[in-house]
């Protein structure tokens, strides 16, 4: 019987029934025959996994020894059992075979389980998945599962604490190393928030060339800023420009707080309808896979630096959550600071030109000269020196108090202490501000990069010359004088001839503003504005500092300013109109360098 178990399994599979030294495993020439497992020796209950499941060598030996051994009575008790019916042992007999075949299934298990580390070195995933859906679908058999409880209840000296445990104690099989699971992009927003008189007329003006030109929407970007377009842009009749919503007054303060609170207690809960449509729109940007570039330079202005918004942590909280699913990021551009404070008096100046205030008014209409440019950059430098009053933080500040432009200390100081990164442009250097910004800072515009950097000239930026302020004031105090009649007052406007005027100053007289009779700072106050400007590109722009393009072309600007081009100062109008009486005279006058 054991020679014909053996030349019965030979014939049924290629591999050898030899007790291997070591685990073995071949696999069947045939691609689709599985891998046979040799584990034990066959005398001593060796188990024998094919593909199939399981077969015992010595299959009626094993069963007759095992059965003699473990439930079979002996001679003594046969002769001495007469209570003993053919029932009861037929029952004890079908047992003990069950209670074989589970201990047989938990010994291939183990073997299998011993194995495994070496095995899968040479065997693919989808081979371990299946055996281990194979033993798993046999240890789920409600017949194993019987008669694992019959060898625990059986089986002569084994109980619940001393039969076999179902997992071997031998140490598991190492896990492939896994990749992480990638990170969700994020879509970005992009808030630049100037500050004012960084070129942002400029870059704005180029983000509304890419947006009608569709290079921006290539790109999957929306233009959602201070240019932003107004009309709906979708069906559903959506705003651009409600992204604004979000510095709105209050917006993200108490009404949010209560939102949140209402979402945390998983009560109903409304958004406040202030966001309503911003939410809307940045749902349809996500649902198209769109980004978004704010550009607005009135994020850079002091009322925005108050308690409910800007120096707020609250606010600050309630906008990271309701942007929780956006990559946010704050982008500002740095410009030496008594550049800054001299192009921000120009700006203010021409706005109120533009507005019609009282400093582009005849006298007659209760018109003014401009005020002293040094006078107002004094009292910003020392506003500067102090924390705003509408928050802990100081700030470099520029123009009146109740909405003064703020430096990119106080917006970084801001945004990067409430967690979101800052990028920082340069306004002087030699790449143009907008491709800073859609080449050098964003990185996934290539399309609007590659247009900005082939197009012929960059957009002009948007300025006022300090020689029009002046001859403004030249304008006004010579109708003040009667060197302007009355009726032209009535039927010329003052910024006509100021234009007039200053054109024939530069361009037929080439003359400049400081060809006139001017008053000028005194030595020590220009020099704390210059230690002032270094100190904040220093801190702010280290690198930039310590390169050629740094300090020195710093302090070499900053003399060109005040020696040769001389705009921190303002012209004396007393000994301009010294001895003058006529138009003529004062033509005669502008035409001679006075300073």
């Amino acid at each position: 019987d054991n020679k014909r178990d053996k030349r019965d399994t030979h014939q049924q599979t290629p591999l050898s029934l030899e007790p291997p030294t070591t685990p073995t495993t071949r696999t069947s020439a045939s691609p689709k025959s599985k891998a046979t497992f040799s584990t034990m020796d066959p005398s001593s209950g060796g188990i024998h996994a094919e593909a199939g499941g399981l077969k015992h060598s010595n299959r009626k030996a094993t069963l007759a020894s095992s059965h003699s051994r473990v439930a079979s009575p002996s001679a003594k008790q046969m002769n001495d059992g007469d209570g003993i019916s053919r029932r009861q042992s037929t029952t004890a007999n079908k047992t003990t075979i069950l209670a074989m075949l589970a201990f047989s299934f938990m010994v291939f298990q183990s073997s299998v389980m011993l194995i495994s580390p070496w095995r899968c070195s040479c065997s693919t995933m989808a081979d371990a998945k299946t055996e281990s859906a194979i033993i798993e679908e046999l240890r789920s058999s409600p017949i194993v599962e019987h008669a694992e409880a019959d060898v625990r209840t059986v089986v002569s000296g084994m109980d619940s604490t001393t039969a076999p445990p179902t997992e071997p104690p031998t140490k598991p099989p190492a896990e492939l190393p896994m990749k992480a699971a990638p990170k969700e992009k994020k879509n970005r927003i992009v808030f630049h928030f100037g500050p004012p008189k960084t070129a942002t007329t400029s870059l704005q003006a180029d983000l509304v060339e890419l947006r009608k030109k569709q290079i921006l929407a290539s790109d999957h970007y929306w233009d959602s800023g201070l240019l932003c377009l107004k009309k709906p842009f979708t069906d559903q009749g959506l705003r651009l420009c409600s992204i604004e919503q979000l510095f709105h007054k209050g917006a993200l303060h108490e009404p949010y707080s209560k939102y949140r609170n209402q979402l945390a207690q998983q009560v109903p809960s409304e958004l406040p309808a202030i966001l309503v449509e911003t939410q809307q729109v940045l749902d349809a940007a996500k649902e198209q896979n769109i980004s978004l570039v704010y550009s607005s330079e009135f994020q850079g202005i002091s009322t925005w630096y108050d308690k409910t918004r800007f120096q707020s942590p609250t606010y600050f909280s309630n906008l990271s959550h309701f942007l929780k699913d956006w990559d946010v990021s704050v982008v500002v551009t740095y410009r030496r600071a008594f550049d800054w404070m001299l192009s921000s008096w120009k700006q203010m100046a021409g706005m109120d030109a533009e507005e019609g205030k009282p400093s582009v008014c005849w006298p007659t209409k209760d018109g003014v000269v401009h005020a002293n440019m040094w006078t107002s950059i004094r009292e910003w430098m020392e506003r500067s020196s102090k924390p705003h009053a509408r928050g802990p933080i100081i700030m470099t500040l520029s123009g009146n108090p109740s909405g003064s432009y703020v430096f990119i200390d106080g917006i970084i100081q801001a945004w990067r202490e409430s967690g979101y990164p800052i990028h920082i442009m340069n306004f002087h250097s030699k790449r143009h501000i907008s491709e800073q910004l859609l080449c050098d800072t964003i990185p996934d515009t290539p399309k609007s990069c590659e247009y900005l950097e082939q197009r012929e000239a960059p957009t002009k930026a948007n300025s006022r010359s300090r020689i029009w302020f002046a001859i403004s004031d030249v304008i006004f105090t010579a109708a003040q004088r009667g060197l302007i009649s009355q009726a032209t007052q009535a039927n010329r406007t003052r910024m006509a001839m100021t234009d007039e005027l200053a054109e024939h100053h530069k361009r037929v007289l080439n003359k400049t503003f400081a060809d006139l009779p001017l008053d000028c700072p005194p030595e020590d106050e220009l020099q704390e504005l210059l230690n002032m400007s270094l100190t904040l590109e220093e801190k702010w722009m280290p690198e930039w500092y310590a390169s050629p393009d740094g300090e020195a072309a710093h302090r070499e600007a900053f003399h060109r300013t005040v020696y040769e081009k001389r705009e921190f100062c303002h012209v004396n109008l007393d000994r301009l109109f010294k001895g003058v009486s006529t138009w003529d005279d004062l033509l005669g006058r502008l035409n001679r360098t006075m300073t």
